[in-house]
């Protein structure tokens, strides 16, 4: 009398395990013949980058950049060694650089270079779409690509 009520629950428990593995069964069945289908969206802005995109190179992409290249080199590069920063004066409401034995504030131009700041660091100048940073006397300079 006492393995009745265990082989009740015993068997109460197979039961609801066959029926279980019976509804997975139908349920990844029904899973293959509900499969949502997305439709394609394009992006269309104009000449503004897809920012959906992917950012890696692509072969299609690599003959624009060997162009892109070929017009950078046709660029005129600045001549760092012409222009020698003498002395900068930065704590004031103007600030003045001494180049080439010239005293120089934002917006002059030297060499066909623009001055855009004077600071303590040094003077940073605009040429051909680069940047450059003329260091303050005794340091080296720094050349940076225009973002």
């Amino acid at each position: 009398m006492k393995k009745r009520p265990y082989i009740c629950i015993l068997l109460v428990f197979f039961l609801t395990a066959v029926i279980n593995f019976g509804f997975i069964a139908l349920a990844q069945e029904n899973i293959a013949d509900e499969m949502i289908s997305r439709p394609q969206i394009k992006y269309k802005s104009g000449q503004l980058r897809d920012p959906f995109a992917s950012v890696m190179l692509k072969a299609a992409n690599k003959e624009s950049l060997q162009e892109r290249e070929a017009a950078e080199s046709n660029r005129p590069k600045i001549n760092l060694s012409s222009l020698d920063v003498q002395g900068i004066i930065w704590g004031t409401k103007v600030p003045q650089a001494i180049i080439n034995n010239k005293v120089l504030v934002a917006g002059d131009s030297i060499n066909g270079a623009e001055i855009l700041s004077i600071d303590k660091k040094g003077v940073t100048l605009s040429f051909a779409g680069e940047i450059v940073n003329l260091p303050a006397p005794g340091q080296t300079p720094v050349l940076k690509e225009k973002e």
